[in-house]
């Protein structure tokens, strides 16, 4: 029986991604966007038409700094993710662009970005056309002539889908957790044994600031690759390394090419890029469980324990430059995973804005009849499994009532009492 396609790989945050050099997992997604596609300048074709003068013509996208408008054109037309295979950027406009936005979705009357254009219940008192309209200057959808039988706005869907799901993820910043009030001179904000836990990470015995260093906790991100002393043809400048997650012959990582046949990171020396991932970010890392590329660990306490052992899989050279067996006794463990607690930022616990949003009906699973028997879907081609739903409702400026629940809560049964939002245990129809 066929069941809902899922990916190799677990989606990391969007919070505070915008800070990331580069995005996905193996970096695919490029610093530089080219309006169509995330491979940066791989992609040389000519992504835009541009209106002036009463002319309509073809012009090159190449924006820096945008790798979020790169990762966001990624999933759009990917056959496993979002799409059907084929589908054009032309295609989704024509089917997206006379549709009200966010039709099936509550959106909260004091949304912090979408109360006032609420429509009281479901969606938005506007439409694609018009918000896109309201966005982006006239030439990039104002002609009135078609192009291989699409609109202009039609065949800028790719440019504008890029660059609207980039502004909103740039809000998505979290900046005020207890280490931060600590380190803005509040002594107050962290426990004693958070603040043991802060000595670990950054001592030697930790080795965590190797790859979490800086205010974005991640080597990835702009502090780190923008320094001075960055060598272009080393990984590890960019903030990949490979940590003996998976073997190397399960998944390239960063030694990959990319959708034109490119290598992602063509610079570097031999062998290097085998395995190598991006190193995420550490804020609210309570909440972004189960980790690694991966998910192969459950919780915190695993992943210390993981960098304890020197990972799973060392052999053939699986451990990168600064990465090695840790020693810590069970009380800095302890303390190393509060202090991790402590970067948790509560807009983003209890979503308050900039962190609340719509309502989300999410797949979670299929429909059993018994114990391991799957109910058939008899809307589907085939012998396809019922998905299961679960509701996300929407939350406003003010956020929840109860905290988020955590991986590690979900997986102890915690919080299905109504003491933690969205515990995935109300139904809904897609």
């Amino acid at each position: 029986m066929s069941i809902r396609q899922v990916t190799t790989r677990n989606a990391p945050s969007v919070v505070n991604a915008v800070f990331n050099f580069r995005n996905f997992w193996d970096g695919r997604a490029s610093n530089v966007f080219t309006g169509a596609t995330p491979f940066g300048d791989s992609d040389t074709a000519l992504n835009a038409y541009v209106y002036q003068d009463g002319a309509l013509t073809q012009a090159a996208v190449r924006m820096a700094n945008a790798s979020l408008a790169s990762q966001a054109t990624g999933p759009a037309l990917n056959e496993v993710e979002m799409s059907f295979a084929g589908r054009s950027w032309q295609d989704l406009g024509r089917k997206l662009l006379g549709l009200k936005p966010l039709a099936r979705q509550a959106v909260a009357a004091d949304d912090s970005v979408l109360g006032a254009m609420s429509d009281g219940g479901t969606g938005l008192n506007s439409s694609y056309t018009n918000l896109i309209q309201q966005a982006f200057q006239p030439a990039y959808w104002s002609a009135p002539d078609m192009v291989n039988g699409y609109s202009q706005m039609e065949q800028n869907f790719g440019l504008f889908w890029g660059l609207a799901i980039q502004a909103y993820e740039s809000t998505l910043v979290s900046d005020n957790t207890r280490f931060d009030q600590f380190q803005l001179g509040n002594r107050q904000a962290l426990t004693a044994l958070e603040q043991q836990g802060m000595q670990v990470f950054t001592s030697g015995n930790g080795q965590c600031v190797a790859c979490h260093g800086g205010p974005e906790l991640t080597a990835s991100a702009f502090t780190a690759v923008l320094r001075p002393q960055t060598q272009a043809n080393d990984p590890g400048d960019f903030g990949f390394f490979r940590t003996g997650v998976t073997p190397l012959g399960d998944d390239a990582g960063l030694n990959a090419l990319d959708g034109f046949g490119q290598p992602l990171f063509a610079t570097a020396r031999a062998g290097q890029t085998a395995g190598a991932f991006k190193t995420p970010g550490l804020r609210n890392v309570e909440l972004t469980g189960p980790y690694f590329h991966d998910g192969g660990q459950a919780t915190l306490e695993q992943v210390v324990d993981f960098y304890e052992r020197n990972g799973d899989f060392p052999a053939g050279g699986n451990l990168g430059p600064g990465i090695g067996r840790i020693r810590l006794s069970a009380t800095d463990k302890t303390a190393l995973v509060a202090f991790l607690k402590s970067l948790t930022d509560d807009r983003v616990k209890y979503e308050r804005a900039p962190f609340d949003h719509p309502s989300l009906c999410v797949p979670a699973g299929q429909v059993e009849v018994a114990p391991g028997v799957l109910q058939v879907d008899g809307s589907q081609p085939g012998l396809s499994a019922a998905d299961k739903y679960a509701l996300i409702p929407a939350s406003g400026k003010g956020g929840l009532g109860a905290p988020l629940q955590t991986w590690d809560e979900l997986l102890r049964g915690v919080g299905s009492d109504g003491s933690r939002s969205h515990s995935l245990s109300e139904g809904c129809v897609p």
